[in-house]
């Protein structure tokens, strides 16, 4: 913040066929909410470094909190058939005004990424996600300084 540059909150990471996904939280760019896909992190983890187009934009995908402002990616999941699970907060939102977001995302041949919004959260901030069983989400709630919560979202038919 203090150095006038954006900020870089990665918060979203997800696996899948051998590459990682990563969900930024900040800064959402005016295409929408970024997600990244590093291939091959064998390879980075064992050369320790980035091989030049190891690291490209999967997609930007347009969601927001409850209030139409645009959010970020606090979390990403794959179910095992491929489907990609989204959760979005509002950054820097007291309870009152947070509004946590579930979506799944869809991608098209040409690339592009598009939210179905799922399932809102009112003044809950959902943090974490994965697939718990088949057809079926795991979802956890940062609550601050309060007790976490959790819940399971059906997924057959969404």
């Amino acid at each position: 913040d203090s150095d006038g540059k954006p900020l870089l909150n990665i918060e979203g990471a997800a696996f899948m066929d051998g590459s990682l996904y990563l969900g930024l939280k900040e800064p959402v760019s005016r295409d929408g909410a970024i997600i990244w896909k590093l291939s091959d992190i064998d390879d980075m983890f064992e050369n320790q470094r980035l091989r030049p187009g190891q690291l490209s934009v999967f997609g930007h995908v347009q969601i927001s909190g409850g209030n139409g402002q645009p959010a970020g990616i606090s979390d990403l999941a794959f179910e095992q058939s491929g489907v990609l699970w989204a959760l979005s907060t509002i950054p820097d939102a007291d309870m009152e005004n947070q509004n946590g977001v579930l979506y799944r995302i869809s991608r098209f041949a040409d690339g592009h990424l598009e939210a179905t919004r799922v399932r809102d959260f009112p003044g809950l901030k959902p943090e974490g996600v994965c697939e718990d069983s088949q057809n079926r989400l795991l979802v956890v709630f940062d609550a601050d300084n309060d007790i976490p919560a959790f819940c399971h979202i059906d997924t057959e038919g969404l």
